[in-house]
């Protein structure tokens, strides 16, 4: 199944670029800079083949003066595939291979197995040839070939986006959220990933080498029935078959449409004042719809099935927007846990109301008059090097205000006038942001302030002052008040 002849051909044909690219490996395998940095370029570079090798190994797949000479060689199919795959694989991996030897006799790589290195990145990068191989092979000629490998590449990505775009306006406090799942569709991000932590840690991720592995097998049968099952004549030819073009356009446009429609958030009081002023994005995105089909067919026309295939899209998405916004984003901040001892807290709260509470507080506390606005900052630091437990109470108070944001998050039009926020650090799962509008009390403060592991200041006209554990206030620095002559 494999093929010297062929082999040497393919290495002849591209003597030049094998040269350029072990020039380039020399030169940063004898890099006065830092091992790590240049071993991190060459996983650049390496990852960057795997793209363009089964580019240029299979190109005459699409050609069609190239097709019939390449299939009536005197080569199976098979042993075409197997060495054209075992020579894109090499040409990325035996620079990365002597990159990593490089770096590891440098004595800078520790706590890593050589060899353990050397066969996740094999795994990777032959997990990113077969991938991208197939992926090629989806379309019937050059272009749409590699418009095939940048579109499913990227879809992982659009997908997370549009996930992080309905969390950050349906979900309270969501600054981040841990979409897990959506990475191991991206074999480009494992292969990263994995080396990464392998490097940084020494350890194997060991779901990421499977799923690599796996990628290899599944897309080297799919791979495999492509190519050597394949019709001549596709050469050349529209790329319609269904996980071409009329998949990838219909599954992007839908994608663009949740993009769009997930700014429908709490800000609307309704689905007439948005549309107005989105009109324009989904006008904008039915036109690129139309010249996607035209780089399709290669043609421009537009049949009654694209406007209504979009409106109905367009409905769907916005029915799909609904169900987030009127469940709360399924009550998902609402869900977030209570916080916890190894939590960093910090609540920074800024306004003006003469009528309130506290500013009477701090007038008796410090006898000034002159409190024309306060700033409160409020901070737990339980999460750093010096660990404290926070008590019951003040993880209750911060429990108490984070629902107050949470409700006030979902109130129509009510986040201009936010004066309060507030942030909390999970150091598991990310920080979430909360701004709301709702002033801190002085009995919130005072029992705030009986905790050691939390400081409690206050800024106003008069100075900086910390509120102590028996509820005085007590001067950090006193500002001096101007009188003007």
């Amino acid at each position: 199944m494999f093929s010297k002849e062929y082999f040497r051909y393919l290495i002849k044909n591209n003597r030049f670029l094998l040269i350029l690219i072990m020039l380039i490996t020399l030169l940063l395998v004898f890099n006065d800079g830092s091992k790590h940095t240049t071993f991190m370029i060459q996983c650049v570079i390496s990852f960057g083949l795997t793209y363009l090798m089964p580019v240029m190994s299979l190109y005459h797949v699409h050609d069609k003066r190239a097709v019939d000479t390449y299939f009536s060689l005197p080569v199976s199919r098979k042993a075409m595939l197997v060495t054209t795959v075992i020579y894109d694989i090499l040409t990325a991996y035996v620079p990365l291979l002597i990159s990593a030897t490089a770096y590891f006799l440098s004595g800078k790589m520790a706590n890593v197995s050589l060899l353990l290195l050397l066969l996740a990145s094999l795994v990777a990068v032959s997990a990113m040839v077969v991938f991208n191989s197939t992926l090629y092979l989806i379309g019937n000629n050059l272009v749409d070939g590699i418009i095939m490998i940048g579109a499913y590449s990227f879809m992982p990505l659009a997908l997370f986006m549009v996930l992080c775009s309905f969390a950050n306006s349906f979900v309270a406090g969501m600054n981040n959220m841990d979409f897990v799942p959506i990475i191991y569709l991206s074999p480009i991000y494992l292969s990263f990933n994995m080396i990464i932590e392998l490097i940084e840690s020494g350890i194997l991720l060991t779901e990421m080498f499977i799923e690599l592995f796996a990628i290899v097998v599944i897309f080297g049968y799919l791979l495999y029935r492509s190519y050597v099952y394949r019709k001549a004549e596709r050469a050349s030819s529209t790329s319609d078959k269904f996980y071409s073009y009329p998949l990838v356009i219909n599954v992007y446009v839908f994608l663009s449409l949740l993009m769009i429609s997930s700014g429908f958030d709490y800000f609307y009081p309704n689905l007439f004042e948005f549309m107005k002023e989105y009109f324009i994005l989904y006008v904008l995105l039915f036109a690129i719809y139309v010249v996607a089909h035209f780089i399709y067919k290669r043609k421009l026309s537009v049949s009654i099935r694209q406007p209504i295939f979009y409106v109905i899209a367009m409905i769907i998405a916005l029915l799909f927007v609904g169900l987030w916004r009127n469940s709360k984003g399924f009550n998902l901040a609402y869900r977030y846990h209570q916080v916890q001892n190894d939590d960093t807290v910090s609540i920074n709260n800024w306004y003006d109301d003469q009528n309130s509470d506290l500013i009477s507080y701090i007038k008796k506390e410090t006898g000034s008059e002159r409190v024309s606005y306060v700033s409160v900052n409020v901070e737990a630091l339980t999460g750093g090097r010096i660990k404290m437990e926070m008590s019951d109470q003040s993880k209750k108070i911060f429990e108490d205000i984070r629902i107050s944001a949470v409700d006030y998050f979902y109130q129509d039009n009510s986040k201009d006038d936010s004066n309060t926020i507030m942030n909390i650090n999970d150091n598991d799962k990310g920080l979430y942001i909360y701004h709301f509008a709702c002033s801190l009390t002085s009995d919130q403060l005072i029992k705030l302030a009986k905790d050691p592991a939390v400081s409690v200041m206050i800024d106003f006209d008069d100075g900086r002052y910390a509120i102590t554990s028996e509820g005085k206030m007590v001067p950090l620095y006193i500002q001096e008040s101007v009188t003007v002559n």
